[in-house]
């Protein structure tokens, strides 16, 4: 097999920077643009926010050969306890249970980033930024983007990966379905009297989910609260934030001794009609923005990443054009149980904790907690949470990429 295509990727947050450094290891001539530099304030991409990974996340990342680059800057998540305000029920998970290392690690996004960023000049990426993409164009199985500046390139394969508010989706006439939860995510790191061990914890109330996450020797935060109430609670002292979040979640890991510094963003799914049309594929936030419950947003993109590279690969084997209508189609195909599954598996769990019908809290206390005398079910939720549920990438199943070039040389997969 040979390699040179010319990809662009439009938008270079971790999504976007990782299929960067993942498609210059298969030989692919890449081209990243970004219109934001990391490392300022004005960057959405790399933030304070945590990112929890997925066992099957990792293991994309360790067949990208970039988990070394990560790990000194993660924090394993080994147990998951889910409760719920309004009753006694709960549900466990614990890695030893699942035959993994880990049920996953959390990362902060900034660390993250810049520890990607970091590479992509030792890996050979064409890296423009900042700059914007202000048209794209579709010419003879070729892609044209224009500049802001006037200039423009051709591709044989651009994928967006420029957030939400993509301008690129935008441009290809790609549109959106949009829901609101009219939530805020409230985001902050905290300690408790007792350290985390490893333990992450999902609590429902009746204004939204609540998580912590274990990060090094804290716990990062996502406390969701009503649209309405998001600056107030902002607004409010240390002290007083770290007696809501008391009230919220109880003693259950000691008394609330420090909190950070807190931000907030609203909360809705968003899902692309399509995550593709010839030449042009959507990956990451640009095709799916989803509720952060149970933290599969950075997965799915991760997910897309793995695909990219597979389907990239087949068409080098099959001599296909990347701006093919037939791999397009591929591409949409292998991510549509995937992104139908995730998006309804945390609309679901965003949307179905709030009602407070008579009876409700009883309903799920008792689903809770049955969990885990049903066998196949636990079973499914469980490898859905950690991204292992069918259809996975290859990458995904623990295969190397350089063995995944070598199965797909042969047709194995």
């Amino acid at each position: 097999m040979t390699g040179g295509e010319r990809i662009a990727i439009v938008g270079g947050g971790m999504v976007g920077a990782t299929l960067a450094l993942a498609l210059r290891q298969i030989g692919a001539d890449v081209h990243l643009m970004e219109a934001i530099a990391p490392g300022t304030d004005r960057s959405p991409s790399f933030d304070d926010r945590a990112l929890a990974l997925s066992w099957g996340s990792v293991k994309i990342l360790q067949g990208l050969q970039l988990w070394p680059l990560l790990a000194p800057l993660a924090t394993a998540i080994e147990h998951i306890l889910v409760t719920h305000a309004d009753g006694w029920g709960q549900h466990r998970m614990h890695a030893r249970d699942r035959g993994v290392p880990c049920l996953g690690q959390v990362l902060v996004s900034r660390d993250a980033g810049q520890a990607l960023w970091q590479s992509l000049e030792s890996a050979k990426v064409h890296l423009s930024c900042p700059v914007t993409v202000s048209d794209i164009a579709f010419e003879d199985e070729q892609v044209v983007l224009s500049r802001e500046d006037g200039t423009t390139q051709a591709f044989d394969l651009v994928i967006a990966a420029d957030g939400a508010h993509s301008a690129l989706r935008r441009c290809a006439g790609l549109g959106v379905e949009t829901r609101a939860y009219h939530q805020a995510a409230i985001i902050a790191n905290l300690q408790t009297e007792q350290p985390h061990k490893g333990r992450a914890l999902e609590h429902f109330t009746a204004h939204g989910p609540v998580a912590l996450l274990p990060l090094q020797d804290r716990w990062s935060l996502v406390y969701s609260v009503p649209d309405e109430q998001r600056e107030d609670v902002l607004a409010m002292n240390d002290e007083a934030f770290a007696q809501q979040i008391q009230e919220t979640l109880g003693f259950r890991f000691g008394r609330v001794t420090r909190v950070g510094r807190r931000t907030g963003y609203p909360l809705y799914l968003q899902v692309a009609r399509w995550v593709s049309r010839p030449g042009l594929w959507l990956a990451g936030n640009a095709a799916h923005h989803i509720h952060p419950i149970a933290g599969q947003g950075f997965n799915l993109g991760l997910r897309d990443v793995a695909w990219i590279v597979e389907w990239v690969l087949r068409a080098r084997r099959d001599g296909l054009s990347l701006g093919s209508r037939d791999l397009a189609e591929a591409y949409e195909g292998s991510r549509a149980k995937d992104l139908a599954r995730t998006v309804g598996i945390t609309d679901t769990l965003a949307r179905g904790f709030r009602p407070q019908l008579p009876g409700m809290g009883l309903l799920r206390s008792v689903a809770l907690s049955s969990l885990k005398w049903l066998s196949p079910v636990d079973s499914w939720l469980s490898r859905a949470a950690m991204g292992m549920q069918p259809p996975v990438p290859a990458l995904a199943t623990g295969l190397t990429l350089g063995e995944l070039e070598e199965d797909i040389r042969h047709g194995i997969c």
